[in-house]
């Protein structure tokens, strides 16, 4: 009975999970995307404007803002 177990659910959770552990991998080769000072400056804005700090920053954290 246990080895009827093992052989219908088991065996094929194992198989699939040894085939599945390459999946998703990538080579990290690309060059890291360049932003542009407007783009970053566009970011800052968004963030002020939407008070992102409000839910993003952690209990007793400092605020780092230099938007005006």
């Amino acid at each position: 009975m246990m080895a009827s177990i093992l052989a219908r659910y088991l065996a094929p959770l194992a198989f699939a999970a040894v085939a599945l552990t390459g999946c998703g991998r990538h080579d990290d080769t690309s060059p890291p995307l360049k932003s542009s000072p407007e783009q970053i400056a566009r970011g800052r804005y968004l963030a002020h404007a939407a008070d992102c700090a409000a839910c993003h920053t952690a209990t007793g954290a400092a605020r780092r803002s230099r938007a005006a």
